[in-house]
């Protein structure tokens, strides 16, 4: 009995490395944020219609100007070798981890509001369109406020009701902006 517990928990775990290993290598380099294009959301609606959206509303002790110019160019996500992120190349926005993705801003104004749509990701058959908006603010006290919203239309599996999830993600989403910040 112990022999095949301990040989089930040792086959979970080479799948699971063969899995981190699959996502590393698809999401190297520079072709691995492009791997796989996505199609690009009409905005206007796509955060209200998504399958899947979250906002994260986050306090941070510096002025909106400079968070602003840090939204603006990076880095406003940091989750170790999970996600970071973005670097920025003109419009364009790059996040690097076990999964990659690359966004083009669509609209940005100098009062502290940007919108991006993913351009392409390294992982394919997943995820057929993100967006993200970030909006920045006066705070309480010296501080500001970020207010991030991140939207995801499934490829595949598209009845799956996933606005459940946010309330799980929203815990991590603002830890991760915090943590760059």
């Amino acid at each position: 009995m112990v022999t095949y517990v301990l040989l089930a928990v040792v086959g979970v775990l080479i799948v699971v490395g063969a899995g981190i290993l699959v996502l590393v290598s698809l999401s190297a380099g520079n072709t691995g944020p492009r791997r796989f294009a996505l199609s690009e959301p009409d905005v206007a609606v796509f955060f209200d219609e998504s399958a899947f959206s979250v906002t994260a509303s986050v306090e941070v002790a510096a002025d909106p100007a400079a968070v602003w110019s840090q939204v603006a160019d990076g880095p406003t996500v940091s989750l170790g070798p999970i996600l970071r992120g973005p670097e920025v190349r003109g419009d364009q926005r790059t996040y690097r981890g076990l999964v990659s993705a690359t966004s083009r801003v669509v609209e940005m104004s100098a009062q502290g509001g940007l919108v991006a749509v993913g351009t392409g990701i390294s992982i394919p058959f997943v995820v057929g369109a993100f967006a993200e908006r970030v909006a920045v603010s006066a705070g309480s006290g010296l501080g500001s406020r970020i207010e991030y919203t991140f939207a995801l239309e499934p490829r595949m599996f598209r009845f799956i009701p996933l606005r459940w999830a946010a309330v799980f993600v929203r815990p991590v989403m603002s830890a991760a902006i915090k943590r760059a910040f």
